[in-house]
């Protein structure tokens, strides 16, 4: 295995450096009786999803689903439902990425009920007064009301759904919605002095560039943090919805309707939005199988104030797992941070005792009992004040670990046409390490990427052993409720940790926001 640094990270280290290395296998997940299996798709189609149990794991016989939107959307995503119910043949037939979707009852053990009683109507009128709204940030907010009102209908009465579909038509999509990705299609007022760099971006997508080092990633987050706040359909919707509240899962017309090279195969579309539908329905998917009794995970992250005009306010945001897979969110304190200290914020040593605190709290009140072992994840190193909050607050507990997530432009490659395999594991110093979560996977056969992966660099400061946490961090990447994937880049507790915060942001700061997970999604 061959070792590239980057100039930065080049210093202080030999050229010759020798390095500890080893593999963490692929985990295994937990579907029904305990069953495990390595791939989600094929386990919940061989097992199907978690049983109920006393640890709070919920397994719905049927979950009724809703529709909000036109009269066309409405009988898209009806047969877009309906489609489901039975399998779906892969497109590729040896693809082992890709299996076929076995039907939604043979996957789920459970019903999706649709009837015209959970559906709403949106007038094509309101569609058209919604466009005469001069400014984008207007239509925004308008598209948001209209969408908001049909779902409070469908909300009332004895016909409530237990997750609505906003099934989006191509008006909305076009002059209402700013689209997530796919550089230069995001509509909001763009900087002069990114125009260019997006441009760039097109061009190099159009024709395959890989890039050898995180400028495109760094690209990303300049350009996604030059968007005004305030628009953007998603955030509001998602906001507005929870205080109803109801789940919401959102259509775009692009999955309802072939357009081309830029859709999903069916299968996949119907194995990544039936998980989602099943966990928004009260569903558990799967586990871990590492995951011990009593252990709790609190990714702990920032967001910015949308109120706030000068951009200075922070709120502390933390999202926690338990040990059966449930996700919660937790708001904490905002606080002013001085962008001069650095672009990550920090907290001081009483907001980051409260925010671990009240985390400890509302997993005490969904689980009855304190856990026998806390692991904090966050995105950036603790500052020492951090660090004495957080143990501080995690006097009480057992067993306490702080796992920080950096990046030090290091990267390995293999002889072959393949990079290292994931779970490569490579020790830097006593609590410092890299891990490769994006690699080559045995089972897939291949690796499933486009650009040569980054690995994560991990800190570790605790009680656990280095291997036990590592190996942890590589399950969680695999406890995406919101997808089928085999397995993603970062792990749960920091994976939507910018979209749980965008939506955060627009809950008023009088209204208690949903601490379940499945609201942010």
């Amino acid at each position: 295995m061959t070792l590239t640094v980057d100039s930065q990270a080049r210093t202080g280290l030999e050229e010759s450096l020798r390095l500890e290395s080893w593999y963490i296998p692929e985990p295994l997940l937990v579907f029904g009786d305990g069953k495990t299996f390595i791939d989600p798709k094929v386990g919940l189609t061989l097992y199907g999803p978690l049983k109920a149990t006393a640890a709070r794991i919920t397994a719905p016989a049927s979950i009724k689903v809703g529709v909000v939107g036109t009269g066309e959307t409405i009988a898209s995503a009806n047969r877009w439902i309906d489609s489901m119910k039975d399998d779906i043949v892969r497109s590729e037939p040896n693809s082992i990425q890709k299996p076929s979707f076995p039907g939604f009852r043979q996957a789920f053990g459970c019903e999706l009920v649709t009837s015209e009683d959970y559906n709403f109507t949106i007038p094509a009128e309101a569609i058209r007064n919604l466009l005469r709204f001069p400014t984008f940030e207007d239509r925004v907010e308008e598209a948001v009301d209209v969408f908001v009102r049909g779902i409070e209908n469908v909300s009332i009465g004895s016909f409530r759904p237990d997750v609505v579909i906003c099934a989006l038509p191509e008006e909305v999509v076009k002059y209402c919605v700013v689209k997530r990705g796919n550089f230069g299609e995001t509509k909001g007022r763009l900087p002069p002095n990114l125009v260019e760099l997006v441009g760039r971006l097109r061009d190099f997508k159009k024709v395959g560039q890989v890039f050898l080092d995180n400028f495109e990633e760094h690209a990303a987050k300049i350009i996604e943090s030059a968007f005004p706040q305030t628009t953007n359909f998603w955030r509001g919707l998602k906001a507005r919805a929870m205080q109803i509240p109801m789940p919401t899962q959102i259509m775009w017309p692009r999955t309802l309707v072939q357009t081309g090279l830029t859709r999903q195969d069916d299968s996949s579309i119907a194995w990544n939005a039936s998980v989602g539908l099943y966990y928004k329905g009260s569903g558990f998917p799967w586990t871990m199988t590492r995951m011990q009794v009593g252990t709790c995970f609190v990714g702990v992250s920032f967001f910015r104030d949308a109120r706030d005009v000068e951009g200075r306010m922070r709120t502390a945001l933390a999202q926690i797992f338990t040990y059966s897979g449930e996700g919660l969110v937790l708001r904490g304190r905002s606080f002013e941070w001085n962008t001069a200290l650095g672009r990550s914020p920090h907290l001081g040593e009483d907001g980051a005792k409260d925010l671990i605190s009240a985390a400890i709290k509302l997993y005490n009140d969904r689980m009855g009992s304190l856990p026998s072992r806390v692991v904090v994840h966050k995105s950036s190193e603790y500052w020492e004040e951090e660090k004495r909050g957080f143990f501080d607050a995690l006097a009480p507990i057992p067993r306490r670990d702080l796992v920080c997530f950096g990046d030090k432009h290091i990267r390995f490659f293999r002889f072959g046409k393949y990079p290292p395999l994931r779970g490569t594991a490579i020790k830097l110093s006593q609590r410092n390490y890299l891990l490769y979560t994006r690699g080559y996977v045995p089972y897939l056969q291949t690796y499933p990427g486009a650009r040569a992966p980054w690995p994560l660099d991990v800190s570790h400061e605790g009680d656990s052993p280095a291997d036990m946490v590592l190996a942890e961090v590589l399950a969680l990447s695999k406890m995406n409720w919101n997808s089928a994937e085999f397995s993603l880049a970062v792990p749960i507790t920091l994976l939507f940790s910018d979209r749980v915060g965008e939506v955060m942001s627009h809950v008023p700061l009088d209204k208690q926001p949903r601490q379940e997970y499945l609201y942010y999604m």
